[in-house]
């Protein structure tokens, strides 16, 4: 129950248009409670949730690792570092945000993928193995990290709390 109602709020709020720039952070936060939903059903392993309607087709049920891939893509398509009416801070959050849940697919994509190899994946299945690595993610991590204000966080006072407590 509580996912579908803030699945509709994100809905709700990703209809408007974009010039409601007064609404792009409380999104931002619906989203980050969303994402983190969804991390928490990668972490217990109980694949039982839909997606959201806006995304892909909701199939009734949902893997734990389909669910880590979603609460990253859900953070990845937010683009807080434009936003004006997001503190510098809780943007620095939100990105560093964005990276470990990168870091975290990235991880599971490479893991499978050796997984595969190790079980002697065959020449035919080599196509499959290679879109199991995480060289996307890590790619995108890299980009991140460049839009992380360095000499914001080496200010006094700046020390970026974790988001997932």
């Amino acid at each position: 129950m509580y996912n579908l109602l803030l699945c509709r709020a994100i809905d709700a709020l990703s209809l408007l248009p974009d010039a409601q720039v007064h609404l792009e952070t409380p999104r931002a936060r619906l989203t980050l409670l969303l994402s983190k939903f969804y991390e928490r059903l990668y972490t217990s392993n109980t694949p039982h949730t839909p997606k959201p309607s806006g995304e892909q087709p909701s199939p009734t049920t949902i893997s734990p690792r389909d669910s880590l891939i979603t609460a990253s893509d859900l953070l990845s398509e937010l683009q807080v570092e434009t936003y004006s009416s997001m503190d510098r801070k809780e943007k620095t959050e939100f990105l560093l945000e964005q990276m470990r849940l990168l870091v975290a697919v990235a991880r599971t994509k490479d893991a499978e993928g050796k997984q595969l190899k190790a079980k002697g994946a065959q020449d035919k299945d080599d196509s499959k193995v290679a879109t199991l690595d995480g060289d996307t993610e890590w790619i995108k991590v890299r980009v991140g990290g460049r839009r992380v204000p360095e000499a914001f966080l080496a200010e006094e006072g700046n020390e970026v709390n974790s988001l997932t407590s």
